[in-house]
């Protein structure tokens, strides 16, 4: 009688444990406020170049990844149709490199704030830009750019690692989706009814 006993509180605190993992095993992400409107708006009056165009090539300067944080610095080429705003050693010109920061899409959500640029060849973007000791950059990363054409076809420069696919699909499907309470519910369901079963079994057993 009591090993049964001591086994139903070890079921019982097994299945605690188990729900408190589902419940509280989310894998952090930052999310930094998004910047004002106004605020925008105003980086976007004051940025140097002002371009409309077409992204023709797009290559690795350097990678900057480091341990679970997979990060490049990029360039790209872009084909100018509209120069909107420019210096005047540029009102000629018929393209420009940019520079960028890229970050594969399956780890967007390890990142603060919105400095990370989605380019694909072949897309065409409005973008705002200054220029930095680097070259020039997106006046305020994701917020001074806009895709007017999308290619859907887009190449993941960085594979991900199989341990963290696993862990976005459990936190997509899971923790994220909609089916986290129905399980909760079905895990407290299924351990009251086998410690019932035990608690039946036992009183049953003859001393």
């Amino acid at each position: 009688m009591r090993k049964a006993s001591v086994g139903m509180k070890k079921l019982f605190y097994w299945n605690v444990l188990t729900i408190l993992f589902i419940l509280f095993w989310m894998p952090a992400s930052n999310v930094a406020a998004a910047t004002e409107p106004s605020e925008v708006e105003r980086i976007k009056e004051e940025a140097t170049l002002h371009v409309i165009g077409r992204v023709t090539t797009h290559q690795l300067v350097e990678d900057r990844s480091e341990k679970g944080e997979p990060k490049q610095k990029r360039r790209f080429t872009l084909s100018i149709t509209q120069m909107i705003k420019s210096p005047s050693d540029l009102k000629d010109s018929d393209s420009i490199e940019v520079f960028y920061t890229y970050i594969p899409n399956w780890s967007t959500n390890q990142y603060n704030g919105s400095d990370f640029l989605d380019i694909e060849t072949g897309d065409v973007i409005e973008i705002w830009l200054n220029k930095t000791s680097e070259g020039w950059e997106s006046a305020l990363g994701a917020a001074t750019y806009e895709h007017k054409t999308y290619v859907n076809n887009r190449t993941e420069l960085i594979p991900e690692p199989f341990a963290n696919r696993f862990n976005r699909i459990i936190e997509e499907r899971i923790i994220d989706g909609p089916f986290l309470p129905i399980i909760v519910l079905m895990l407290l369901v299924a351990s009251l009814f086998i410690i019932g079963l035990l608690s039946i079994k036992q009183k049953k057993t003859p001393y």
